[in-house]
């Protein structure tokens, strides 16, 4: 092989590195982890929970028995968390209670608690599972996402922070 064909193989094979490497990596790395924590929702409007207290915040939702127990109280704390840590995006954010008695909204902790209708109850008939979970609603009153709720009621709020904070960036509404 010729000097000057070394060298052109070797520009050839620099080259092309990049390309042959992007391949492999598309068609065989397989990534064994998701990027978010919740779970991603089939687009569905959710519009009972259209609320002039909330409008244009994306929502927090949670359902609690009918008395607050350690549980309940670990949940509230949490997404009191969970809105305090989006930073100047609190205000793009909202947190709904429901199955309460009576209809409060609290401004600065952006909080609505929801008493739990007819209505309110055949719309969210197909959230599955709906007391052991958080669900995000987007300013469109669509789902969004769902969170899980340990047993415990010990919610990890810095990975649905990480989904919340995400999702607000890519957002354009709310």
């Amino acid at each position: 092989m010729k000097p000057h064909q070394k060298t052109l193989s070797l520009i050839f094979a620099v080259c092309a590195a990049p390309f042959v490497l992007a391949w492999v990596a598309y068609y065989f790395y397989q990534p064994q982890s998701k990027m978010n924590f919740g779970t991603l929702l089939p687009t569905r409007p959710l519009p009972a929970l259209d609320t002039p207290e909330l409008d244009g915040q994306w929502r927090v939702v949670w359902q609690q028995e009918a008395h607050c127990d350690a549980r309940c109280t670990q949940v509230r704390h949490a997404t009191a968390q969970l809105r305090t840590m989006t930073g100047r995006d609190r205000t793009r954010v909202g947190r709904v209670v429901l199955n309460t008695s009576v209809r409060k909204f609290d401004a600065a902790e952006g909080l609505l608690e929801l008493p739990m209708t007819p209505e309110l109850s055949k719309a969210l008939s197909t959230w599955p599972e709906q007391r052991g979970q958080v669900l995000l609603i987007d300013p469109l009153f669509n789902q969004v996402l769902v969170w899980p709720v340990p047993a415990d009621g010990q919610l990890q709020v810095k990975k649905m922070q990480q989904d919340l904070m995400r999702v607000l960036k890519a957002s354009k509404i709310g």
